[in-house]
């Protein structure tokens, strides 16, 4: 397992859905030190609590920046949240419910983070952030501010 350090290639460009990404992580930072250490299931519950937090509470943010942007997008977004949301909200309950592995569930998540990362974030929420870029320099290009000297 690795450990992932946020540098530029990971930013979609919005500083706001930016410093959540960095959340998520970090979440998956410690899933991957969870499965070497010996309160693995406390660390485990942690994780997922903090997971389906993020999962509520980031996504919506997400959506309701989109939608402020007009976001032709959004709605693909939404789809892939709410399938994002189901997995962790599954995962959490057969934690809580049955008496499965922590060690498996801890891999099931940091694939599923890592998965995230790499087909979510930076393929689907990076073309919003190109998006805001373009919009934002049309907007300069319209209303050009004169500095005098």
């Amino acid at each position: 397992m690795f450990c992932v350090e946020w540098d530029d290639s990971l930013s979609v460009g919005v500083a706001q859905i930016d410093d959540q990404h960095k959340h998520l992580v970090y979440l998956l930072n410690k899933t991957y030190n969870a499965c070497i250490r010996t309160d693995m299931e406390d660390e485990l519950k942690y994780i997922l609590n903090e997971l389906v937090d993020y999962s509520r509470n980031h996504l919506a943010s997400e959506e309701h920046v989109m939608e402020r942007y007009d976001y032709p997008e959004v709605g693909l977004q939404k789809i892939e949240h709410g399938m994002f949301s189901e997995k962790i909200m599954h995962i959490h309950q057969e934690l809580y419910e049955t008496e499965r592995n922590p060690a498996i569930t801890l891999i099931e998540v940091a694939r599923l983070l890592g998965n995230w990362l790499t087909n979510h974030i930076m393929k689907i929420d990076r073309r919003f952030g190109k998006y805001v870029a373009a919009l934002e320099q049309a907007h300069d290009e319209t209303h050009p501010c004169a500095l005098s000297s």
